[in-house]
């Protein structure tokens, strides 16, 4: 969990979102908001000087240097799982109205009872899939209250202000090398924990800059083949096919963006610049 240039994202960037499992809608609660209520622990005001782990299922308030990261990034898996189901159900919504115009077809003797069959298949692979990220909705969920103490409430997708985002490594070394509460014997330690988090953040940014036209072709050549599939010029099967690409995609592309931004948040605690994040 962790994540160049301009702090923007497609679409909004404050998005309030609910966990859309019957749980009554709350107050949104921003990532500052969380780490103000978890301040009162030992080693929050700490920089982090080590790699922080691909967490974790942590079993009780994680403390220490690395537990504001810790607690961003369930923070923002919770919001990223919720984000990708979203994108499943609409996936179902979709499939199901094309199983209805299949049918339609089928009995007005334009297509065959074997593309109703491709349709039904399509329908419940992604009813699959919706649940598998509903459990892994409602795992996120009870990480997060574990490690806060809270129920987990409609949040708000972290904003980080552009003035504190260093140009590249070298002033984020440089920023680094300022900061007056990392002892002389964790410097070294906290230079090159800075160093592997920025191989993985451009990492990050360039997988998520390859993705953005990828989702985005696909998108246009699922519509493309929707209007053909009106007029008879490419089957269900073409269509459906489409369709899933489109979908997996934006779900990858949605996973890129909170990788992204969690790399982001991760390198700007590390510089001493949380308040960076509202």
């Amino acid at each position: 969990m962790r994540y160049r240039g301009v702090f923007q994202f497609c679409g909004a960037l404050l998005i309030g979102l609910t966990a859309g499992l019957g749980v009554p809608a709350a107050k949104a609660e921003t990532l500052t908001q969380i780490l103000k209520t978890a301040g009162g622990d030992p080693g929050h005001s700490a920089p982090c000087l080590v790699p922080t782990p691909a967490v974790a299922v942590p079993v009780e308030r994680p403390l220490g240097r690395c537990s504001a990261n810790i607690i961003a990034g369930l923070y923002l898996d919770l919001l990223r799982d919720r984000d990708r189901l979203e994108i499943v159900r609409a996936a179902i919504t979709r499939q199901r109205d094309l199983l209805a115009a299949v049918q339609r077809r089928v009995e007005a003797g334009v297509s065959t009872s074997g593309d109703s069959l491709l349709a039904e298949i399509e329908l419940k692979h992604w009813q699959r899939r919706e649940t598998q990220l509903t459990a892994a909705v409602q795992h996120a969920e009870l990480f997060f209250s574990t490690v806060t103490d809270s129920k987990p409430a409609a949040f708000v997708r972290p904003r980080l202000a552009p003035s504190a985002w260093p140009a590249d490594e070298a002033a984020a070394l440089v920023a680094l090398a300022q900061q007056e509460s990392i002892p002389e014997e964790d410097r070294a330690a906290a230079q090159s924990a800075l160093q592997h988090t920025w191989i993985d953040y451009e990492a990050a940014q360039r997988d998520y800059d390859l993705l953005q036209p990828m989702q985005a072709f696909a998108a246009d050549l699922a519509r493309a083949t929707g209007q053909q599939y009106e007029i008879g010029q490419v089957g269900t099967a073409t269509l459906q096919q489409r369709f899933r690409d489109a979908t997996l995609l934006r779900d990858a592309l949605v996973s890129a963006e909170y990788r992204l931004l969690a790399l982001r948040f991760d390198i700007l605690e590390r510089l001493g610049r949380r308040a960076a994040a509202e």
